[in-house]
């Protein structure tokens, strides 16, 4: 889920953390607004399929992003949601609408939704270190379904009724800048929040 945020970052890949010099930061690395414009907005909307065109035996996933984040130099606030749909792996001798295990032979496709509302926090230390703290109300939830072979497998994941649940967290982040030099650390989820029960829970 971490890296399915952010266009511009997904291109960096896990280096955006030492970037995030965009309202972006808030999810990425919150300490990354102090080094940002001094007012930033976007809204993000995408869709990000694995494979794009699967065929029958391959595992597939799909995650839909919505998110909305504004940022001043040590203020920022911003919600996401994400909805994540995937089948299990299968290997190369079961086709994904067969299961090895005694279910009535049908497949799973497991769905996970996820929502975070958040106001980031950024200051100063030093002259070239900064510290900042994302503050979030979490609600997520997962649920899995048999898989009809008559219609799209992650249309369905993104189908199911989700029972979901709500919890606080903290994400916190490190910015050392220099002229020719940065460095970003993110810890997220620093409460661990948990989701679900038995099986479902997450």
């Amino acid at each position: 889920l971490y890296e399915d945020v952010a266009t511009r970052a997904q291109g960096m890949s896990g280096a955006f953390v030492a970037v995030a010099d965009d309202a972006t930061a808030v999810w990425w690395n919150p300490a990354g607004l102090a080094t940002g414009p001094y007012f930033d907005a976007l809204f993000e909307k995408g869709r990000i399929s694995q494979p794009e065109s699967p065929i029958a035996t391959d595992p597939t996933r799909r995650a839909t992003v919505t998110g909305f984040a504004l940022a001043l130099p040590s203020l920022g606030f911003s919600y996401y949601r994400l909805r994540v749909s995937q089948t299990a792996r299968s290997d190369s001798t079961a086709p994904l609408l067969q299961s090895r295990q005694d279910d009535g032979g049908v497949a799973q496709v497991r769905s996970r939704a996820f929502s975070q509302w958040g106001v980031t926090l950024g200051q100063s230390l030093l002259d070239h270190l900064v510290v900042g703290s994302t503050v979030k109300v979490v609600r997520g939830g997962q649920g899995t379904t048999g898989i009809d072979p008559s219609t799209d497998v992650l249309d369905q994941g993104d189908d199911i009724d989700l029972t979901q649940e709500t919890h606080g967290d903290l994400d916190l982040g490190l910015m050392l800048a220099f002229t020719h030099l940065r460095a970003g650390l993110t810890v997220r989820n620093l409460t661990t929040p948990e989701f679900g029960e038995g099986n479902e829970r997450f």
